[in-house]
């Protein structure tokens, strides 16, 4: 719990970084003095930087070896590039995810408290249309539905073979009729 009196280290932040002290706000010299502190602060960091790559590559010679050559430099900058582009393109496909997920959140929780409700209220769940078309029909009448429409294509199917074979039939013993005269001129 939270005590009224503010700690000390609370109040010295308040009054050195967060709040301007009153003569820093009328007095543009003390703000050019705190934009120095900052330029400082930065050549700092800077040299800091400079100065841990520096002992790195005098400790590691092969990488000062790669920086040196010009053909090692182009491809561990091509090979830097191309990791960073990846790194971005998951950056922005997690923000995408992260978008559509909170888009779509409330229509999740508008459907999950509606199927709340109707258990509540003991309704049953197909009469809410919860983002179903209710003209399309269930799953089970589709299935039956199509098992009927094969068992009628199969039926048609059985009927066609039969009369392609008594007309095959008929052609063959026409042919043979047509073939036994002829047959017999011959002898």
């Amino acid at each position: 719990m939270m005590s009224a009196v503010a700690s000390p280290a609370r109040t010295r932040l308040r009054t050195t970084v967060l709040l301007p002290k009153a003569s820093e706000r009328s007095c543009p010299k003390q703000r050019g003095q705190r934009h120095r502190g900052m330029m400082m602060a930065i050549h700092g960091l800077q040299t800091a930087l400079t100065q841990s790559t520096q002992h790195w590559l005098t400790t590691h010679l092969n990488g000062e070896w790669l920086l040196a050559h010009p053909l090692a430099t182009f491809g561990l900058v091509c090979l830097v590039l191309f990791l960073g582009l990846g790194l971005l393109s998951a950056i922005a496909h997690l923000t995408e995810s992260i978008w559509l997920f909170v888009a779509r959140l409330p229509w999740r929780f508008m459907r999950w408290l509606l199927s709340l409700i109707a258990k509540i209220w003991r309704i049953p769940v197909a009469r809410i249309a919860l983002g179903r078309n209710p003209k399309t029909p269930d799953r089970g009448d589709r299935v039956t539905e199509i098992l009927t429409r094969l068992t009628m294509i199969q039926k048609e199917q059985d009927q066609l073979t039969q009369e392609l074979s008594h007309l095959l039939a008929k052609e063959v013993g026409s042919a043979s009729n047509n073939r036994l005269p002829v047959e017999a001129q011959s002898s």
